[in-house]
């Protein structure tokens, strides 16, 4: 069967939330009904009429030495995206038609084919119920195609059945009228990852200015509650985008599905919702969602994201996979629109993430008393791996690990079976080094579920004596670094933080960035610089901050690049810089004591303009 995972993500996406109970009527002319190899096998599959007057399908076999047919629906038949839900087959067995097993088959957005099987008693006859229940945490063993993981990938669809029965009598046949769908309620792991009602951090909303988008916090148009109102008017884009400033972690997952509630005016101009995911090596991961011209009022978007599943619409990051690595956060949203030049508004309310599976491996990680894996002397106790059990049921698995030195000698090797109980954790020691200097552990975790990969992960730490952190503000010859922290996420300018501190530096070069700092004319975004000083600030180390790059709508009129073939490293408007420059001043003053005018303005790749211009 030819399966398309998009087709299925599209109706699940829309429709899913609201089809609990749910008729999947097999003799509806929308779904085309087939029985494979029918000639060879001699059996077929017909629109009848039962004995008690209902339509259905009738499937035959006359002769046949197969023992078993397998009847396939196109196209598969979506079904709501959750955890746990039942499924209840309606059949009418005659009497004597030597029926006696029949199988569900579902499909999984990878093209893999799951068996459920059910028995039927060889004393009953007329119309039986058969219920299937489909349960993505055990999924049955019988499966096939696709990726052939033995992971139920979301959205799945009824894909079709199979069916036994006795060779003896020759001939025989059953109805099957339709399927109904019924869920159980089964608490799912819900985390909201953004409410907008209660939570108004600073977004960066892509080239605003340039192109007409805006947004801001309040009431939408029903005034039912506070969201994150995003605008656009005659926008020459034919989308918009933002991202988050704070970083939004995700929960680890084989299986989960994203929910956005979202709020579209009449006359929707957003045809695709775009949910971006950053996985642990910068990697941006895309997740679209279709919207129907007719979508207003509040609803809530559904995104099934499969991390084992590739997904080609992702870039960047120091490894391109197409798939997501954990750790994992959700940085932003991006909407596609209908047409160029439209004007339009939508809202969002919320972003949350409900967990279906989690196949994945635990994660040993490297404990050394502090996060920044410094070990200090007296702190040997400390140093070991932790494996905590986050799961909701008990796991065995065996742990291995090798260590070696800075000159890459191996000085320890061990491996270790262990059974952690569900919500405890697992502490084990490694051996402490005998001098100072850098050391690698490599580990390899291994847990006794088949369906759980194994996992190699490697760290390193330092045993070392500190020769920080120093009170006090820095005088005189100042030990310092040139870093780039704002391009990181917040918590890791803290660990950044911490280990300038503890290596003595006072001082920290950073670029200001003045388009991020002040977007457009007469509005600042100070929360980024503001986050960074206040960070360093905790160690007594000072930023030495850098007058860079000029903000895209600050560019002077009257510029004329060195090199014409270059359009980077414009030269400001010197009105414009002026108050960038006093502006900043304002802001910082007593707090920021050093700064450049400029980064490396003898490169025209920074600064496209003359010496004369700059001075």
């Amino acid at each position: 069967m030819k399966f398309s995972p998009a087709l299925l993500v599209s109706i699940c996406a829309l429709f899913c939330p609201l089809t609990y109970g749910v008729v999947i009527d097999l003799t509806a002319p929308a779904i085309k009904s087939s029985i494979t190899k029918a000639g060879d096998r001699r059996q077929e599959v017909s629109l009848a009429t039962t004995p008690d007057g209902r339509q259905a399908l009738r499937l035959a076999w006359n002769d046949t030495s197969s023992g078993y047919g397998e009847l396939t629906m196109t196209p598969a038949a979506p079904l709501p995206i959750q955890r746990r839900l039942d499924l209840r087959a309606q059949l009418h067995v005659p009497a004597g038609s030597g029926l006696r097993a029949f199988q569900l088959r579902v499909i999984d957005a990878a093209g893999e084919i799951f068996q459920i099987p059910g028995e039927l008693p060889a004393d009953r006859h007329g119309w039986l119920p058969l219920t299937f229940t489909i349960d993505l945490a055990n999924p049955p063993a019988d499966s096939w195609g696709g990726n052939d993981n033995n992971v139920m990938e979301v959205p799945l669809a009824v894909q079709g059945a199979g069916f036994d029965f006795r060779r003896e009598p020759t001939q025989g046949h059953f109805f099957l009228s339709h399927l109904v769908y019924e869920p159980q309620t089964v608490a799912g792991d819900t985390v909201t990852l953004i409410d907008f009602a209660s939570q108004q951090p600073t977004i960066n909303l892509h080239r605003a200015a340039d192109l007409r988008h805006d947004y801001a916090y309040g009431n939408v148009d029903d005034g039912s509650q506070t969201a994150l109102k995003l605008s656009w008017e005659k926008t020459p884009a034919n989308h918009y985008e933002f991202t988050i400033n704070e970083r939004m972690p995700l929960p680890t997952f084989s299986n989960a599905v994203f929910r956005v509630s979202a709020f579209f005016p009449a006359n929707n101009d957003v045809s695709l919702l775009n949910l971006r995911l950053r996985d642990k090596d910068g990697e941006i991961l895309q997740y679209r969602v279709p919207l129907p011209a007719a979508s207003s009022g509040w609803q809530d978007v559904v995104f099934p994201v499969n991390a084992t599943i590739a997904n080609s619409s992702s870039w960047g990051g120091a490894v391109t996979n197409q798939r997501l690595d954990f750790p994992a956060s959700f940085i932003g949203i991006a909407g596609d629109f209908r047409s160029r030049e439209s004007t339009g508004a939508m809202a969002i309310g919320k972003v949350a993430v409900e967990v279906l599976t989690d196949f994945r491996p635990l994660t040993p990680t490297l404990e050394t008393g502090n996060p920044i894996h410094v070990l200090v002397p007296g702190d040997a106790s400390k140093l070991g791996l932790r494996i905590n059990n986050h799961k909701p049921h008990g796991v065995k698995a065996r742990v291995s690990y090798t260590i070696r030195n800075g000159r890459n000698v191996e000085i320890a090797a061990e491996e270790q079976s262990m059974a952690i109980t569900a919500g405890t954790d697992f502490l084990l020691p490694l051996p402490a080094p005998k001098e100072h200097g850098v050391y690698y552990v490599d580990v390899v975790y291994q847990e006794d579920d088949p369906r759980v990969e194994p996992l190699n992960v490697s760290y390193s730490y330092a045993a070392m004596q500190p020769a920080g952190p120093t009170a006090g503000r820095g005088k005189g010859f100042l030990f310092g670094v040139c870093s780039h922290p704002q391009r990181h996420p917040r918590e890791h300018q803290e660990l950044e933080a911490m280990a300038a501190a503890w290596c003595g530096a006072k001082i920290i070069r950073e670029d200001i960035d003045w388009n991020r700092m002040q977007p457009a004319e007469n509005q600042w975004n100070f929360d980024s610089f503001d986050f960074t000083v206040d960070a360093f600030a905790k160690y007594d180390i000072e930023l030495e901050a850098i007058y860079s790059y000029c903000a895209r709508w600050a560019v002077a009129k009257d510029w004329q690049p060195l090199k014409p073939d270059l359009k980077r490293g414009a030269r400001p408007d010197y009105q414009h810089w002026a108050a960038f420059i006093r502006g900043f001043a304002e802001r910082y003053r007593g707090k920021v004591h050093y700064v450049e005018v400029w980064n490396e303005p003898d490169l025209h790749g920074f600064a496209n303009f003359s010496a004369e211009e700059y001075i």
